[in-house]
């Protein structure tokens, strides 16, 4: 027994070095990456604490000084002769430590003579070491007895008043998860929680929750279960048992259990938009008002959580991660910095007595500020979009495109211009022949669209970006539609077109319509019709392009900086571009997260062009002194 004491006590000292650097790295992550990775690394930790001996022992020969003496003066002397073979290198080799050991060893006789003081101090030690084996016995069985205890009589009370619930599967709930786990209401019980090894329970409390919050209860308790988090609770309470002595068991026991109120809410919260978070936060915050302090038993999940931890359980569900590393990456990475994340960690306080619906809006205010503070680095960008029009039968071609313009962003004034350049204006193509500036996308793609814009007008674009029609309709259907006016003549015009694919969506009206990405793609498409402005033909059609971003910025801006990151990496999948998405965000951020100014121009501009013909197409001549002024 005193050896396994003897190990376990090295076992546990070797991981509190290891749950220290973990905490460190736990409190580094936390607000960047999803820990669902980070809770495997404390898995294999507790299952190390678990193990009762090495996993590998490498024996080493351990050499007396005396021996070392021997050996070295008896080799020295070797090859010093330097013999012919080896044998007589043996040979040598034996006689040289004989020599050494003769004059090591004393002539005469030792005789061992016990040292009383040695005999009276070993019957010491030994109770010493018994005494600390008892001690450690006691403390686990006591901690083991407890737990089993306190389990039992925390079942019987809750089991012998539970009434059995139906979930209703307007949830949207998986059938497989309802079918396996029973939902019981109690009336001794305040908070949502989960508990049971074997068959598995979510008791609610017997109270009238709404639909939705229903819905948000249930699911976060069934990702408890799906992520075994009970398991992993009993495991810790075992591991507790074992290592009671051990202070930094308690402090990974509390960092693991945030850790899974902070998986399931990334989880539940995961592609929902702010409206719903709001109400989940909601949710915990009027749950850990009803407990006032009701002890809960330790193995089991409850909705709540820890009054501690709702400040960082808040700022995660209205900021969520924004980046998702590969584990084995992030560890890696995570390692290396270990040693200076050390030298420059300090201490932060992070009890909370109370956390009210004005903290939780003070927490998303914070995270604004600390946004704008890093974009403040952020340079002024020209960005050019083209809208290209598919083919069918042709998708391997360039195209055509609709729509060209371009996004200018001065952060510095907070000033976003839309640049709207007509596809039938007349410019020079950098292969020497004068055409359409649509010409350019169709010969040579955005890359010589690109480079005819920049000979043309001037400027220095940084990134582009092309939508087709699909990925247009993706985009307007993501933003969850926009609003805009009509004219009864664009109405019936499209009313009576394919311009809008489905016939089931040719229902706009005179007036303000809410369009989705079907009936926004037909209104921007429009030519031959003037529009309410009374633009016509290309022209007009610019007026509607300036309209429809107008009306996804105005979108965006009723949003939250949260459901537009998310709407972004939606969006990506529907763009080409050469614009990393994390530039993307950061651009978005800083323009949807401030007030800024909206400046749109069209080019040519009032007064400074003529239609024409040239080689039998219709195009747009115009007076280049004034335009360039307007865009510089």
């Amino acid at each position: 027994m005193s050896n396994y004491v003897d190990q376990l006590l090295h076992i546990s000292i070797i991981t509190s070095g290891i749950i220290v650097a973990l905490l460190v790295i736990n409190y580094f992550v936390v607000r960047r990456y999803s820990l669902k990775w980070m809770q495997v690394l404390w898995l294999l930790v507790a299952v190390r604490m678990l193990l009762p001996a090495n996993l590998l022992t490498i024996a080493v020969p351990n050499l007396s000084k005396k021996e070392v003496e021997v050996k070295s003066v008896a080799y020295q002397q070797l090859f010093s002769n330097q013999p012919s073979n080896i044998g007589q290198q043996e040979m040598i080799c034996k006689e040289k430590q004989k020599e050494q050991k003769a004059e090591i060893m004393p002539s005469k006789a030792y005789t061992y003579q016990p040292d009383e003081s040695r005999v009276e101090a070993t019957p010491m030690i030994t109770l010493f070491i018994n005494g600390i084996v008892l001690i450690w016995l006691a403390g686990a069985l006591f901690s083991i007895v407890r737990y089993m205890c306190s389990y039992l009589v925390f079942r019987n009370r809750i089991m012998n008043s539970n009434e059995v619930m139906m979930v209703p599967s307007c949830l949207g709930i998986d059938e497989k998860v309802r079918s396996k786990v029973a939902v019981y209401k109690n009336e001794n019980v305040k908070a949502p929680f989960s508990f049971g090894l074997l068959h598995k329970a979510i008791i609610l409390p017997k109270k009238n929750y709404s639909e939705r919050e229903l819905g948000v209860i249930l699911n976060h308790e069934y990702t408890h279960i799906c992520n075994h988090d009970i398991e992993f609770k009993t495991l810790l309470c075992l591991i507790k048992s074992i290592h009671w002595f051990n202070p930094f068991v308690y402090f990974m026991e509390r960092t693991i259990n945030q850790n899974m109120e902070l998986i399931c809410d990334e989880e539940v919260i995961r592609e929902q938009n702010g409206e719903y978070r709001k109400m989940y936060g909601m949710t915990i915050l009027n749950t850990l008002r009803e407990v006032n302090g009701q002890s809960i038993f330790t193995c089991a999940t409850h909705f709540g959580g820890e009054k501690k931890q709702i400040k960082e359980r808040f700022r995660n569900i209205m900021n969520p991660a924004a980046s998702r590393k590969k584990p084995f990456i992030l560890t890696v990475v995570l390692v290396l910095v270990l040693g200076s994340s050390l030298i420059t960690c300090k201490a932060v306080n992070s009890n909370i007595e109370n956390t009210t619906d004005t903290e939780m809006g003070i927490l998303v205010e914070q995270n604004l500020e600390e946004n704008k503070l890093q974009d403040k680095k952020l340079k002024p960008i020209t960005i050019l979009v083209t809208g290209k029009e598919l083919i069918p039968g042709l998708e391997k071609d360039n195209g055509r495109i609709d729509c060209i313009f371009l996004l200018r962003y001065q952060p510095e004034l907070q000033q976003l211009e839309v640049q709207s350049l007509c596809r039938d204006l007349l410019v020079d193509i950098p292969d020497g022949k004068s055409d359409k500036l649509s010409y350019a996308f169709a010969k040579g793609g955005i890359a010589l669209t690109k480079e005819t814009v920049e000979q043309n007008f001037g400027i220095t674009v940084d990134y582009v970006a092309t939508v087709d029609y699909e990925g247009f309709r993706h985009i307007i259907d993501q933003v969850g539609g926009i609003d805009l006016e009509i004219s009864q003549k664009e109405a019936e015009y499209l009313s009576k077109t394919n311009y809008i694919s489905k016939k089931s969506n040719r229902t706009l009206k005179s007036g303000i319509n809410r369009m989705n990405g079907d009936q926004a793609l037909g209104y921007a498409r429009i030519r031959y019709v003037p529009t309410i402005d009374g633009e016509q033909n290309d022209l007009g059609r610019v007026n509607r392009h300036q309209r429809i971003v107008k009306a996804v910025l105005d979108k965006c801006k009723s949003k939250s900086i949260s459901d537009n990151i998310a709407l972004i990496r939606e969006a990506k999948k529907s763009v080409e571009t050469d614009m990393p998405l994390s530039l993307i965000i950061s651009y978005a951020k800083n323009v949807l997260g401030n007030e800024f100014t909206l400046k749109t121009v069209r080019i040519p501009v009032e007064e400074s062009y003529e239609g024409a013909k040239v080689d039998g197409k219709s195009v747009i001549v115009w007076d280049k002194e004034p335009n360039l002024k307007v865009l510089q």
